[in-house]
């Protein structure tokens, strides 16, 4: 089975709380288990400070968020001690900030820069290798939940190939993960 997971966070990448942390470690439980899994997080200004092996790729594209078109750059990593493919999605009017989220408070345009990357990190998908995943996406948290409608207008638009179209009339699974939602108790 191949899983395509797209955080907010993972560790080593970037780290607020426990959601990084199962995250990070997932993707090598489930290769134990024998699936083929790739990893998908923003490209956070912190992330380039800890000197992992990351290359930006020729991947260039936008996507549309309100009524802008939003650049993006995709680098990808591989970590000497994890079998798991692991590409960044880049924007630094997005991610290169102080932070992740905020300070105190969360940053005024969060909900402006996950849409961007949950169209971004589908969108990488669409065009790479959506067709190959059993599993297409393992969404985790709020940042990311939102993409369903958006993956089915992506798999579904003209730039995906006949093999993709196919591939999502079959019975695929898609999973949301939401750790640690906010319930208001």
């Amino acid at each position: 089975m191949r899983v395509l997971q797209i955080s907010s966070e993972a560790t080593p990448f970037a780290k607020t709380g426990g959601l990084a942390d199962v995250v990070g470690a997932l993707p090598d439980s489930l290769g134990r288990e024998g699936c083929d899994c790739t990893l998908v997080v923003p490209a956070y200004r912190e992330v380039f400070e800890k000197n992992l092996p990351i290359k930006k790729t020729d991947i260039k594209f936008s996507v549309p968020v309100g009524k802008r078109n939003l650049e993006v750059t995709v680098y990808s990593c591989t970590l000497p001690d994890q079998k798991h493919n692991v590409f960044l999605i880049g924007n630094t009017h997005c991610f290169d900030r102080d932070t992740l989220y905020g300070g105190a408070e969360d940053y005024a345009d969060n909900a402006e820069r996950f849409i961007f990357f949950s169209r971004a990190s589908l969108e990488l998908a669409a065009r790479r290798f959506i067709a190959k995943w059993s599993t297409r996406y393992c969404r985790h948290d709020t940042d990311t939940v939102g993409e369903t409608q958006w993956a089915r207008s992506v798999c579904l638009s003209e730039r995906c190939s006949d093999e993709t179209a196919d591939a999502e009339k079959q019975n695929k699974m898609d999973m949301a993960l939401i750790n640690n939602l906010y319930t208001g108790c």
